[in-house]
Protein backbone atom coordinates (compact mmCIF):
# COMPACT_ATOMS: atom_id res chain seq x y z
CA UNK A 1 0.00 0.00 0.00
CA UNK A 2 1.14 3.86 -0.50
CA UNK A 3 2.55 4.20 2.91
CA UNK A 4 4.44 1.13 3.30
CA UNK A 5 5.57 1.51 -0.38
CA UNK A 6 6.70 5.61 0.58
CA UNK A 7 8.70 4.52 3.72
CA UNK A 8 10.47 1.80 1.99
CA UNK A 9 11.32 4.09 -0.78
CA UNK A 10 12.58 7.04 1.61
CA UNK A 11 14.51 4.52 3.40
CA UNK A 12 16.28 3.77 0.39
CA UNK A 13 16.55 6.93 -0.99
CA UNK A 14 18.26 8.12 2.79
CA UNK A 15 20.61 5.15 2.82
CA UNK A 16 21.94 5.79 -0.63
CA UNK A 17 22.68 9.40 0.13
CA UNK A 18 23.94 9.00 3.86
CA UNK A 19 26.56 6.15 2.05
CA UNK A 20 27.10 8.88 -0.57
CA UNK A 21 27.93 11.90 1.19
CA UNK A 22 29.16 10.66 4.53
CA UNK A 23 31.99 8.33 3.06
CA UNK A 24 31.04 6.16 5.12
CA UNK A 25 32.78 2.38 2.79
CA UNK A 26 36.50 2.40 2.72
CA UNK A 27 36.79 -1.46 2.47
CA UNK A 28 34.42 -4.05 0.78
CA UNK A 29 33.86 -5.36 4.78
CA UNK A 30 32.07 -2.27 4.87
CA UNK A 31 29.42 -3.61 3.24
CA UNK A 32 27.18 -3.77 6.73
CA UNK A 33 27.16 -0.23 7.46
CA UNK A 34 24.75 0.55 4.48
CA UNK A 35 22.45 -2.57 5.26
CA UNK A 36 22.48 -1.11 9.14
CA UNK A 37 21.65 2.13 8.11
CA UNK A 38 18.86 0.84 6.05
CA UNK A 39 17.27 -0.70 8.71
CA UNK A 40 17.10 1.92 11.09
CA UNK A 41 15.88 4.38 8.42
CA UNK A 42 13.06 2.08 7.81
CA UNK A 43 12.34 1.60 11.22
CA UNK A 44 12.51 5.68 12.07
CA UNK A 45 9.98 6.01 8.56
CA UNK A 46 7.83 3.39 9.62
CA UNK A 47 7.57 5.40 13.43
CA UNK A 48 7.06 9.16 11.86
CA UNK A 49 4.07 7.64 9.22
CA UNK A 50 2.29 5.93 12.23
CA UNK A 51 2.90 9.15 14.43
CA UNK A 52 1.33 11.26 11.61
CA UNK A 53 -1.60 8.88 10.86
CA UNK A 54 -2.43 9.29 14.51
CA UNK A 55 -1.79 13.13 14.42
CA UNK A 56 -4.63 13.16 11.96
CA UNK A 57 -6.93 11.95 14.27
CA UNK A 58 -6.24 14.93 16.99
CA UNK A 59 -8.64 17.30 15.75
CA UNK A 60 -11.59 14.56 15.52
CA UNK A 61 -14.48 14.98 18.45
CA UNK A 62 -16.97 12.41 19.00
CA UNK A 63 -20.62 12.90 18.84
CA UNK A 64 -22.68 9.85 19.97
CA UNK A 65 -22.18 6.10 19.32
CA UNK A 66 -22.04 6.41 15.64
CA UNK A 67 -21.18 9.42 12.99
CA UNK A 68 -24.04 10.48 10.48
CA UNK A 69 -21.68 10.88 7.53
CA UNK A 70 -18.63 8.91 7.51
CA UNK A 71 -15.04 10.33 5.96
CA UNK A 72 -13.71 9.17 2.80
CA UNK A 73 -10.59 10.82 3.79
CA UNK A 74 -9.49 8.74 7.01
CA UNK A 75 -10.83 5.69 5.63
CA UNK A 76 -7.97 5.99 3.13
CA UNK A 77 -5.23 6.66 6.52
CA UNK A 78 -7.11 3.97 7.88
CA UNK A 79 -6.93 1.66 4.74
CA UNK A 80 -3.05 2.42 5.02
CA UNK A 81 -2.32 1.56 8.77
CA UNK A 82 -4.35 -1.51 8.70
CA UNK A 83 -1.79 -2.48 5.80
CA UNK A 84 0.85 -1.20 7.51
CA UNK A 85 0.11 -2.68 10.95
CA UNK A 86 -0.04 -6.66 9.24
CA UNK A 87 2.97 -5.63 7.19
CA UNK A 88 4.99 -4.86 10.50
CA UNK A 89 3.00 -7.91 12.38
CA UNK A 90 4.86 -9.99 9.87
CA UNK A 91 1.37 -11.21 8.91
CA UNK A 92 0.43 -13.32 5.36
CA UNK A 93 -3.25 -13.46 5.41
CA UNK A 94 -4.74 -16.22 2.51
CA UNK A 95 -8.49 -16.38 1.25
CA UNK A 96 -10.67 -19.11 0.02
CA UNK A 97 -13.49 -18.31 -1.74
CA UNK A 98 -12.38 -14.88 -2.50
CA UNK A 99 -14.24 -14.37 -5.53
CA UNK A 100 -17.87 -15.11 -3.56
CA UNK A 101 -18.12 -11.67 -2.61
CA UNK A 102 -18.91 -9.01 -4.72
CA UNK A 103 -17.37 -5.71 -3.36
CA UNK A 104 -19.22 -3.77 -5.63
CA UNK A 105 -22.09 -4.26 -3.00
CA UNK A 106 -22.35 -3.41 0.84
CA UNK A 107 -23.17 -6.41 2.76
CA UNK A 108 -23.00 -7.30 6.26
CA UNK A 109 -20.40 -9.64 7.31
CA UNK A 110 -20.58 -12.03 10.10
CA UNK A 111 -17.40 -14.23 11.45
CA UNK A 112 -15.89 -15.84 14.49
CA UNK A 113 -13.93 -14.16 16.85
CA UNK A 114 -10.90 -15.28 17.95
CA UNK A 115 -8.33 -12.55 18.79
CA UNK A 116 -8.24 -8.61 18.72
CA UNK A 117 -6.22 -9.14 15.14
CA UNK A 118 -9.49 -10.26 13.24
CA UNK A 119 -11.12 -6.98 12.27
CA UNK A 120 -7.75 -6.15 11.35
CA UNK A 121 -6.60 -8.70 8.63
CA UNK A 122 -10.10 -8.68 7.31
CA UNK A 123 -10.23 -5.15 6.45
CA UNK A 124 -6.90 -5.59 4.93
CA UNK A 125 -7.88 -8.18 2.34
CA UNK A 126 -11.31 -6.56 1.43
CA UNK A 127 -10.84 -2.92 1.70
CA UNK A 128 -13.12 -1.99 -1.48
CA UNK A 129 -16.46 -3.50 1.24
CA UNK A 130 -15.65 -0.37 3.24
CA UNK A 131 -16.20 -2.75 6.33
CA UNK A 132 -16.87 -0.97 9.25
CA UNK A 133 -17.14 -3.27 12.81
CA UNK A 134 -19.73 -2.72 15.40
CA UNK A 135 -17.73 -3.46 18.57
CA UNK A 136 -17.60 -3.38 22.12
CA UNK A 137 -17.36 -0.01 23.63
CA UNK A 138 -14.75 -0.56 25.56
CA UNK A 139 -13.00 0.05 22.38
CA UNK A 140 -13.61 3.07 21.84
CA UNK A 141 -11.81 4.24 24.81
CA UNK A 142 -8.28 3.61 23.26
CA UNK A 143 -7.02 7.56 22.46
CA UNK A 144 -7.05 8.78 18.70
CA UNK A 145 -7.63 5.00 17.55
CA UNK A 146 -11.25 5.29 18.66
CA UNK A 147 -11.26 8.99 16.34
CA UNK A 148 -10.44 6.63 13.56
CA UNK A 149 -12.80 3.88 13.97
CA UNK A 150 -15.47 6.82 14.82
CA UNK A 151 -14.78 8.74 11.47
CA UNK A 152 -14.87 5.62 9.47
CA UNK A 153 -18.56 4.59 11.07
CA UNK A 154 -17.51 1.73 13.55
CA UNK A 155 -19.74 1.76 16.24
CA UNK A 156 -19.86 0.98 19.80
CA UNK A 157 -22.53 -1.89 21.39
CA UNK A 158 -22.91 -1.55 24.85
CA UNK A 159 -23.14 -5.54 26.01
CA UNK A 160 -25.15 -4.10 29.37
CA UNK A 161 -27.86 -1.62 27.71
CA UNK A 162 -29.62 -3.35 25.00
CA UNK A 163 -31.56 -0.75 24.35
CA UNK A 164 -28.24 1.26 23.04
CA UNK A 165 -28.32 -1.48 20.14
CA UNK A 166 -31.44 -0.27 18.66
CA UNK A 167 -29.85 3.21 17.27
CA UNK A 168 -26.85 1.34 16.65
CA UNK A 169 -28.09 -1.61 14.45
CA UNK A 170 -30.68 1.30 13.04
CA UNK A 171 -27.86 3.36 11.41
CA UNK A 172 -25.56 0.27 10.52
CA UNK A 173 -28.71 -0.65 8.05
CA UNK A 174 -28.67 2.16 6.76
CA UNK A 175 -25.66 2.75 5.98
CA UNK A 176 -25.63 -0.88 4.24
CA UNK A 177 -28.67 0.07 2.64
CA UNK A 178 -27.55 3.74 1.27
CA UNK A 179 -23.92 2.06 0.05
CA UNK A 180 -21.58 4.14 1.93
CA UNK A 181 -20.54 0.77 4.40
CA UNK A 182 -20.56 -2.79 4.93
CA UNK A 183 -21.17 -3.58 8.29
CA UNK A 184 -18.93 -6.50 10.53
CA UNK A 185 -20.32 -7.76 13.75
CA UNK A 186 -18.95 -11.03 15.15
CA UNK A 187 -22.31 -12.78 16.55
CA UNK A 188 -20.20 -14.53 19.17
CA UNK A 189 -20.86 -11.16 21.71
CA UNK A 190 -16.85 -11.61 22.90
CA UNK A 191 -13.82 -13.24 21.84
CA UNK A 192 -13.61 -16.96 22.16
CA UNK A 193 -10.73 -17.97 24.33
CA UNK A 194 -11.93 -22.12 24.59
CA UNK A 195 -11.84 -24.81 23.29
CA UNK A 196 -15.42 -24.27 21.68
CA UNK A 197 -14.91 -23.82 17.64
CA UNK A 198 -17.81 -21.28 18.06
CA UNK A 199 -19.58 -19.13 21.05
CA UNK A 200 -22.98 -19.54 20.97
CA UNK A 201 -24.41 -16.74 18.92
CA UNK A 202 -26.48 -13.63 20.33
CA UNK A 203 -29.79 -13.93 18.07
CA UNK A 204 -30.30 -10.05 18.25
CA UNK A 205 -27.49 -9.83 15.82
CA UNK A 206 -29.37 -11.55 12.93
CA UNK A 207 -31.89 -7.89 13.21
CA UNK A 208 -28.71 -6.20 11.72
CA UNK A 209 -28.97 -8.34 8.07
CA UNK A 210 -32.72 -8.15 7.99
CA UNK A 211 -32.75 -4.66 8.82
CA UNK A 212 -30.50 -3.74 6.27
CA UNK A 213 -31.97 -5.75 3.58
CA UNK A 214 -28.57 -7.06 1.96
CA UNK A 215 -26.40 -9.91 1.58
CA UNK A 216 -24.74 -11.85 4.89
CA UNK A 217 -21.30 -12.43 3.89
CA UNK A 218 -20.37 -15.48 6.85
CA UNK A 219 -16.78 -15.81 6.96
CA UNK A 220 -14.38 -18.06 9.40
CA UNK A 221 -10.81 -16.80 10.39
CA UNK A 222 -7.69 -18.91 11.48
CA UNK A 223 -4.83 -18.37 13.58
CA UNK A 224 -5.15 -14.91 14.01
CA UNK A 225 -5.08 -15.44 17.95
CA UNK A 226 -1.19 -16.71 17.37
CA UNK A 227 -0.05 -13.07 15.84
CA UNK A 228 0.75 -11.44 19.25
CA UNK A 229 2.64 -15.06 21.07
CA UNK A 230 4.79 -15.07 17.81
CA UNK A 231 6.10 -11.48 17.25
CA UNK A 232 8.45 -10.09 16.21
CA UNK A 233 10.55 -13.46 15.89
CA UNK A 234 8.26 -15.38 13.65
CA UNK A 235 5.71 -15.06 10.99
CA UNK A 236 2.31 -15.64 11.30
CA UNK A 237 0.05 -17.77 8.22
CA UNK A 238 -3.74 -16.44 8.85
CA UNK A 239 -6.30 -18.18 7.24
CA UNK A 240 -9.50 -16.44 5.98
CA UNK A 241 -12.32 -18.62 4.30
CA UNK A 242 -15.44 -17.08 2.70
CA UNK A 243 -17.75 -19.62 3.66
CA UNK A 244 -21.42 -18.41 2.24
CA UNK A 245 -22.73 -15.44 0.62
CA UNK A 246 -26.52 -15.65 1.89
CA UNK A 247 -28.93 -13.20 -0.70
CA UNK A 248 -31.42 -11.34 1.08
CA UNK A 249 -34.15 -13.39 -0.46
CA UNK A 250 -32.74 -16.59 0.96
CA UNK A 251 -33.31 -15.56 4.32
CA UNK A 252 -35.47 -13.10 4.54
CA UNK A 253 -38.37 -15.26 5.31
CA UNK A 254 -36.89 -16.57 8.75
CA UNK A 255 -36.33 -15.87 11.84
CA UNK A 256 -33.49 -14.01 13.99
CA UNK A 257 -33.13 -17.70 15.54
CA UNK A 258 -33.44 -19.40 12.69
CA UNK A 259 -30.51 -17.13 10.99
CA UNK A 260 -28.64 -17.71 14.21
CA UNK A 261 -28.82 -21.69 14.10
CA UNK A 262 -27.88 -21.29 10.19
CA UNK A 263 -25.38 -19.07 10.77
CA UNK A 264 -23.68 -21.30 13.74
CA UNK A 265 -24.24 -24.22 11.75
CA UNK A 266 -21.89 -22.73 8.90
CA UNK A 267 -19.30 -20.60 10.75
CA UNK A 268 -18.87 -24.53 13.03
CA UNK A 269 -18.40 -26.93 10.16
CA UNK A 270 -16.10 -24.12 8.47
CA UNK A 271 -14.04 -23.58 11.15
CA UNK A 272 -13.48 -27.32 11.84
CA UNK A 273 -12.49 -27.94 8.35
CA UNK A 274 -10.01 -25.50 8.90
CA UNK A 275 -8.52 -26.77 12.17
CA UNK A 276 -5.58 -28.51 10.47
CA UNK A 277 -3.88 -25.12 8.99
CA UNK A 278 -0.84 -24.41 10.34
CA UNK A 279 0.78 -21.31 11.45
Amino acid sequence: MVLVFFDYLAAVICTIVTSIFANIIHNWYDFYIPILLLIAFLLGWFAFSLMCVLLLALPVKIKGDYIEKPSSFYRFFFDQTVFFLCHLGRVKVSVDNYELIDQSKKVVVMANHRSKFDPIVVNMKFPKLKLAWIAKRSLFKMPLVSKYMYKCGFSPLDRENPRQAVPVFKKSAEFVKSGKLSIGIYPEGTRNTTSEPILPLKAGAMNLPLKSESDLVIIVTKNTEQIAKRWPLKSTKVKIKVCKVLKYEEYKDKSSFEIDEMVYNILKENYLGLKEYKA
